[in-house]
């Protein structure tokens, strides 16, 4: 499911996502905007939730 998540990030973002940018966001150095949250999630037929996990302390 990565390898989707990446090609359809890749897909969503085009042309105005960078490499880096995308790198960032797997790496979790920072997030994609929640408009391409929804985006991902609809093509990925996930709900949005689905891309968050509660940080433990």
């Amino acid at each position: 499911m990565l390898i989707s998540s990446i090609r359809a990030l890749i897909y969503l973002t085009k042309p105005k996502a960078t490499s880096q940018q995308i790198s960032n966001w797997i790496n979790m150095k920072n997030h994609p905007t929640i408009d391409k949250v929804f985006k991902l999630a609809k093509l990925l037929d996930v709900k949005v939730d689905d891309f968050y996990q509660e940080e433990e302390n």
